[in-house]
């Protein structure tokens, strides 16, 4: 199969509209090779990119380290507020009556933000906060057990 265009391009812009939906333009070394298009609008093609970098060989791509419900997870594991919601929420979860630390107390494994931490692994069944982002069944957990649970708790107290 011969390709109809083999070349280096350059990614200018990507745009997403209602009408228009998601696009990006690539701008092409010259002009000579904008004929390999020409009369071909509405046509589709399958295109290979590949990232080169100022030494022309491939750059690979960068995996976010973390993903947006492990972000989340951090975050909240520094908030004061989310300590306030988990003492409870994770007694009660183990069985008592809503007034203590559940299993583990915070110096135990390493400070308030440890604690959090841990309730997380605990409730949504992951060893590490990044399965949030990797396994539905623990994001499930996540959004059920903890996420919605404690928005609502937020909100009930800011009206207060």
């Amino acid at each position: 199969m011969t390709p109809t265009f083999q070349g280096e391009v350059q990614f200018r812009r990507y745009s997403d509209t209602s009408t228009q939906g998601a696009q990006i333009v690539l701008g092409l070394a010259d002009r000579d090779e904008l004929q390999a298009f020409v009369g071909k609008e509405g046509k589709r093609f399958m295109a290979v990119l590949v990232e080169i970098g100022d030494d022309e060989t491939p750059v690979e791509p960068q995996k976010p380290k973390v993903g947006p419900l492990c972000s989340l997870a951090v975050q909240w594991c520094k908030s004061r507020d989310f300590l306030e919601w988990v003492r409870p929420t994770y007694d009660e979860w183990m069985g008592g009556d809503g007034s203590g630390w559940g299993d583990v107390n915070p110096d135990e494994v390493g400070g308030n933000e440890a604690y959090c931490r841990h309730f997380i692994l605990a409730r949504c069944d992951v060893e590490s906060r990044k399965e949030l982002d990797k396994s539905k069944e623990a994001a499930d957990r996540f959004h059920n057990c903890i996420r919605r649970p404690y928005t609502e708790w937020l909100s009930r107290r800011k009206q207060a």
